[in-house]
């Protein structure tokens, strides 16, 4: 604690004074360093500089995210909008065509939600039909270019879209958006053809031709094409020559193989050479001088040697080129399947071994007896030796075992495991040849052998394998339209018309042995046995229900029949009973019961049955009206009621009354 000094009488000496004055200094400065202390508390000009440069980056950074946003969201208006713009043209275009004019109308208006303005015309090329949008900024612009799939192409201020979003150049961008008629998907151009903005169409360079096989702009005789000019260029070799895409010119009589540019462009340019011909797969260009006809052949992709047809070697890998198959076949001891020019006698021991396509694509042997799935080739490139092979297998017993089965273009060599009086099905199954059914299979199942009596039909591009005959005598059978044949005792439920599954006849007490479930009876429904009995049960899809039960019945004649003959009533697909709910105290909505005290309105079914007991409700009353709800009686809506039950529905409800607009009012808040 600080001393503090007081002068007196008694001590006002020099010396006292000196020290008094001393002390006081000391006070003094104390004072003042607080005073500067309190001055520097706060924040200095640089900190707070600081402080607005943040502020500010932060605020810069949430409008452009607030920006960002709205033309996000106006993207997504004018993709949404023309979509619906879209819709009913190409309805127009593609029913009526003869009444289209150059102006198209726009039902939704000429005016998007989000500002812009929109008009519609035919296109030059009457294939097509577009939009013009005008005054789109360019961030909308540009998320419109990268989102939108429906259009064919898309312009913007004259400029064809190729992935580029750099055309949105102005802060106000005119768009257009070309549409096919059936708004399918565009044919692109080919890489060496261009989109023309004056026809609409797919053009192809000077030069150039279409080719229709392959679908590419191809350069013509003479011309070659030159990726860096992107164009079709004279060819700079000189006669007896070809212009490799490698090594330049290079000499008809050279043995070598040579790259070329592509299938289409140089084939005219090697094939110039008499020599020479263009393998399309990979591409190069070969010769032929290589190889002497009956006497070798060429593995075409690299060609450096031919192979003697003499070798010892049971198989060699060659090209799915026509000149390879044709030279291999030549050899009188060799053929060629898939990838493989195969000596005539590999893998030969008829009956116990066979020809497969390994992982390399080349041709190995197998045994029979394996009980494996090979692979014998494309359908269309596997010889019949090889076939012949697989077919020829047998077991022990002396009884084929292996048969071929096809899976979209790949032909498989295939354990049987079907007996004699059975065929397999699509779904690897043996089905018994006596089996009613039609059964889907694939090719080589067995199923049209003569001891299994049945026949193969293709429906609808599906194949199947039905009865060659269908005993419809005594209504045994019924055959369908597709042509499967049904027994008409078994319980499995089939797909049929209702014709069809009447002509099952009817049972020894009358009633019909299978029942009709659909909707018309021209399309296709649910054929099923009858084991209800008329009077007693009622039809359910799990089964036959006592009338006495209120139950789901399903729909058509037949669930109908049943129910009424037990003296209920059907709607909406359910078989009620008289007293499935009390009359006076209950209504029924959505198959329940519910009390009149109620508050809620509840849907009712479409029947006077459902009506009448909302009307008999007596202590809590309640009316129904056109619309077929069941409403309190105090309810303050405003229901129309035309029809007389409707109006006397609600007349029951003494606080109610019907205005001259036909609605039942609640006559203590109206006037």
């Amino acid at each position: 604690m600080a001393t503090h000094f007081t002068p007196t009488k008694e001590n006002t000496n020099m010396t006292d004074k000196n020290t008094y004055l001393s002390m006081r200094g000391t006070h003094m400065s104390t004072g003042i360093t607080k005073m500067y202390r309190l001055a520097q508390s706060g924040r200095s000009m640089v900190e707070m500089l600081g402080v607005l440069a943040i502020v500010g980056v932060l605020s810069i950074g949430g409008i452009m995210g607030y920006d960002y946003a709205v033309a996000k969201f106006r993207a997504n208006t004018i993709m949404s909008e023309l979509n619906l713009r879209a819709v009913p043209i190409s309805q127009q275009l593609t029913q009526h065509p003869e009444e289209a004019n150059t102006a198209l109308t726009l039902e939704a208006g000429d005016t998007l939600s989000s500002g812009q303005s929109v008009s519609a015309n035919v296109a030059v090329n009457p294939e097509y039909f577009e939009f013009h949008l005008t005054e789109v900024d360019d961030t909308t612009c540009e998320l419109v270019l990268e989102n939108y799939e429906t259009p064919a192409w898309m312009m913007v201020n004259g400029s064809l879209y190729e992935n580029s979003t750099d055309i949105c150049s102005n802060p106000d961008n005119d768009m257009t958006f070309v549409y096919k008629n059936d708004l399918g998907e565009r044919r692109n151009c080919s890489s060496k053809g261009f989109f023309n903005l004056e026809t609409y169409k797919c053009d192809c360079g000077e030069n150039m031709s279409f080719n229709k096989d392959t679908k590419d702009c191809v350069c013509l005789s003479g011309y070659i094409w030159s990726a860096k000019e992107h164009k079709c260029i004279e060819s700079r070799c000189a006669p007896g020559e070809f212009e490799s895409s490698t090594d330049g010119c290079v000499s008809c009589d050279d043995p070598n193989a040579y790259s070329i540019q592509d299938a289409q462009t140089a084939r005219n340019l090697c094939e110039t050479c008499p020599n020479r011909i263009a393998n399309l797969v990979y591409p190069v260009c070969v010769n032929m001088d290589n190889c002497e006809k009956m006497v070798s052949f060429p593995q075409m992709h690299n060609n450096t040697e031919c192979h003697l047809c003499t070798s010892d070697q049971s198989s060699f890998w060659i090209d799915h080129h026509e000149k390879a198959y044709e030279y291999c076949n030549a050899c009188s001891n060799r053929y060629a399947s898939n990838h493989g020019c195969i000596l005539n006698d590999f893998c030969q021991s008829a009956g116990t071994t066979f020809i497969y396509q390994d992982s390399n694509h080349s041709a190995s042997c197998a045994q029979c007896s394996d009980s494996k799935t090979y692979t014998l080739g494309h359908k269309d490139r596997t010889h019949d030796n090889v076939k012949s092979l697989c077919l020829a297998c047998k077991n022990a017993a002396g009884i084929s075992n292996r048969e071929i089965v096809k899976d979209d273009d790949t032909l498989y060599c295939v354990k049987k495991l079907c007996d004699t009086d059975e065929f397999m099905g699509a779904d690897g199954k043996c089905y018994k040849c006596s089996q009613s059914q039609s059964i889907i299979i694939n090719d080589f199942s067995g199923c049209s052998v003569p001891t299994c009596g049945r026949t193969q039909t293709t429906i609808n591009n599906q194949k199947y394998c039905i009865l060659s005959a269908c005993d419809t005598s005594n209504h045994k059978n019924v055959l369908l339209s597709d042509g499967s044949c049904w027994n008409c005792a078994i319980s499995s439920v089939f797909s049929s018309t209702k014709e069809e599954c009447n002509a099952c006849g009817t049972r020894a007490d009358g009633e019909i042995k299978r029942g009709w479930i659909g909707d018309d009876e021209n399309t296709i429904g649910e054929c099923r046995l009858n084991k209800c009995t008329l009077g007693t049960n009622f039809y359910t899809p799990s089964g036959c229900s006592l009338c006495s039960n209120t139950s789901f019945a399903g729909k058509g004649e037949y669930a109908q029949q049943y129910c009424e003959a037990c003296g209920n009533y059907s709607v909406e697909q359910t078989c009620y009973t008289d007293t499935f709910c009390s009359k006076g105290t209950e209504f029924i909505s959505e198959l329940k019961c519910f009390t009149c005290s109620y508050t809620q309105r509840m849907r009712l079914a479409d029947h006077d049955k459902h009506r009448e007991l909302c009307s008999s409700c007596s202590l809590s009353k309640r009316f129904f009206a056109d619309d077929n709800y069941c409403y309190p009686c105090n309810t303050k809506e405003k229901p129309t009621v035309t029809t007389t039950e409707a109006r006397n529905s609600c007349m029951s409800c003494p606080n109610r009354t019907i205005n001259a607009d036909g609605q039942c009012i609640y006559i203590l808040t109206e006037e």
